[in-house]
């Protein structure tokens, strides 16, 4: 180990603890007493990370560690990739291919719920990412739509039987024509003397005969 990566490791650990006695560095990196001047020389006056105490303690004076998420943060964190996960693989199954701007919009999540749920279906083995821009599935297809059968013969006559179509009137019978009254036929003998043949049609409503005389 080089003595610049014993440096960087001793400032991981001061930053860390925030305090660090100078026994606790020598025996953690193996230090001789003239090594443990130069690391206190690159901490204390070189960086100015941290300062000596009575000469027997190392105190980091740097940007504090970063803060670890808060536990409320964390479950709301968890919820979020719970309600979301479920409807982005519908989406995504339906689709085969979604952008990340698609999901934002959509959804509405923040970067960080969308590579926890870019992390989530890539462990399942359910997408893969491409060219960082998107998601494509390779699970199992959505499942096509299945038509309702027709029903059997027998059932399709109970049915019928159940619900009858309301029931139509007779049909109308049409009255026969009344048949036309035959000509008659009657002698008339003209005032000359001669007789002659006077064709004749009555009709049914009792009109008077009207006829044609012929000689």
């Amino acid at each position: 180990m080089t003595f610049a990566e014993v440096v960087d490791q001793a400032m991981a650990l001061l930053q860390r603890r925030g305090r660090v006695t100078y026994r606790l560095l020598k025996r953690q990196f193996t230090l001789d007493d003239e090594a443990l001047e130069d690391l206190k020389l690159e901490l204390i006056a070189a960086q100015r990370l941290a300062v000596d105490e009575e000469g027997t303690v190392l105190v980091w004076t740097g940007v504090p560690p970063a803060a670890e998420p808060d536990t409320r943060q964390k479950a709301e964190a968890e919820r979020q990739l719970h309600t979301v996960l479920p409807v982005v693989m519908a989406l995504l199954q339906r689709e085969q291919r979604v952008t990340y701007r698609t999901l934002r919009y959509v959804f509405g999540v923040d970067e960080t719920c969308l590579h926890a749920v870019r992390d989530e279906l890539r462990f399942r083995q359910l997408a893969r990412e491409e060219g960082g821009q998107g998601l494509v599935w390779m699970g199992a297809d959505a499942p096509q739509a299945v038509s309702a059968p027709c029903p059997a013969p027998a059932t399709a006559m109970a049915l019928s039987a159940a619900s009858p179509h309301p029931s139509l009137p007779p049909p109308e019978v049409s009255q026969p024509l009344p048949e036309p009254t035959p000509a008659l036929e009657r002698r008339v003998v003209s005032p000359g003397g001669r007789r002659g043949v006077t064709h004749a049609r009555c009709r049914a409503s009792h009109h008077p005969c009207v006829g044609t005389q012929r000689s």
